[in-house]
């Protein structure tokens, strides 16, 4: 559903919050509404969007004129992306009217999803579909050695492809600056021990713009392995497109710039009471990077000792985690515990248990009350308690599709 914000009579505000597969419509008075963003709309009509967007690539030629009928090409694709299944057709269908067989493009999912999930998008997808762990235990092959020396592997599928496209969502990253474009090969699909290294942690003294290192080694490697022509999303405030690029890499990634700062940067000028965080994504699960930034989001949103309404849909907890959970520790011991374990999961609970150290947090999401109680936050289970929550505020800050922005404080 397409997300709005609007002023209507009486000087209420009137919006819209998607989180997950819901939707929820508010008002709040407006005079308590000191601060609030929401990212672009939906394009209107997506499958023309799509077509005339592939017709006229930036500075590459279409697709149908780059290759040839003899080319084997991998399609790499996240997706966390929105329309993720209809950009690869589309893709997959220009390829073919350049004479590429069916057979000779294979898709592969740069993240892992559900064996359900990856069932439903091999039904939707018109070409061979690999998953994350099957591309990941297979064939890896040599490609080249960084300018500091670091020997890289690839997935043969990669390596001894004719053509690599890649299909992502283009925007802000706490290790990277900005995601997107090479970043979807690397290290996405690097070795298990690569992917272990770089997992570290965010740069949050950073701004998106300034120079980092893993950034530069991601785009020598897509440099060392030929990447020419991607297609990028930055996504509407719904979770779905709202703007769509394709074309030469380097041009794409420096117009997704201005059109992510354009439409998913803001400046706080200033902290409220209570802060309203919502993570649009449809069906889709909220992927955990994202319930990470929308933790940190809220927390430079949040007046000390404010409230945070966190409505979310993050998929279950680990097992291990879930053990540690049932476990009750005070919030700094919870925190070196997570500390000890580095993945995305526990970057994410580390920001919400941070969060709860300095405001009061609602969650909505799918887990079980005793497990959002031993994080330190009060459950939210359907739209009545919300509205509850919602009520008393003081004063109000609301960030709707929250994991896609970044925000500057003054």
């Amino acid at each position: 559903m397409e997300q709005t914000i609007e002023n209507w009579g009486m000087g209420l505000l009137k919006f819209m919050l998607n989180y997950g597969p819901e939707s929820l419509p508010c008002e709040l008075s407006e005079q308590q509404v000191v601060w609030k963003h929401a990212g672009p709309p939906a394009v209107a009509d997506l499958a023309q969007t799509i077509d005339a967007t592939l017709a006229t690539p930036r500075d590459y030629p279409c697709l149908t004129q780059a290759v040839i009928p003899e080319d084997h090409v991998a399609i790499v694709v996240d997706p966390d992306t929105p329309a993720w299944t209809e950009l690869v057709n589309a893709t997959g269908r220009q390829l073919c009217q350049a004479g590429v067989a069916r057979e000779a493009i294979q898709v592969i999912l740069n993240q892992p999803l559900p064996p359900e999930a990856v069932a439903s998008a091999a039904a939707k997808i018109e070409f061979p579909l690999c998953d994350h762990e099957t591309i990941l235990s297979g064939k890896r092959t040599y490609l080249a050695s960084t300018a500091e020396g670091d020997r890289i592997y690839l997935p043969a599928a990669l390596v001894d492809a004719d053509c690599v496209v890649t299909i992502s969502r283009f925007g802000f990253d706490e290790q990277w600056g900005y995601r997107g474009t090479h970043s979807t090969i690397y290290p996405a699909l690097a070795s298990e021990a690569d992917r272990q290294r770089l997992q570290g942690k965010s740069h949050q003294e950073l701004k998106p713009e300034n120079s980092r290192g893993q950034r530069q080694t991601i785009d020598e490697i897509g440099w060392l392995l030929g990447l020419q022509y991607t297609v990028q999303v930055i996504p509407a405030t719904s979770g779905e497109v709202g703007h769509l690029l394709c074309g030469a890499c380097d041009s794409v990634f420096q117009r997704g710039v201005e059109l992510l700062n354009e439409s998913w940067r803001a400046t706080v000028s200033q902290r409220a009471e209570t802060v309203v965080i919502a993570l649009a994504g449809g069906a889709a699960q909220t992927p955990w990077s994202a319930l990470s930034r929308a933790c940190k989001s809220a927390a430079k949103l949040v007046l000390p000792e404010g409230r945070v309404i966190l409505l979310a849909n993050p998929p279950a907890l680990p097992e291990t985690l879930l053990e540690i959970l049932k476990n009750p520790a005070e919030p700094d011991e919870l925190l070196r515990k997570l500390n000890r374990i580095r993945t995305p999961e526990t970057d994410a609970l580390h920001a919400l248990v941070q969060l709860t150290k300095n405001a009061k947090v609602y969650f909505r999401s799918p887990w079980e009350d005793d497990t959002v109680e031993n994080l330190y936050c009060i459950p939210l289970n359907n739209e009545p308690e919300i509205r509850r929550a919602l009520e008393g505020g003081e004063t109000y800050a609301i960030l709707e599709g929250a994991q896609y922005a970044y925000l500057d404080v003054e």
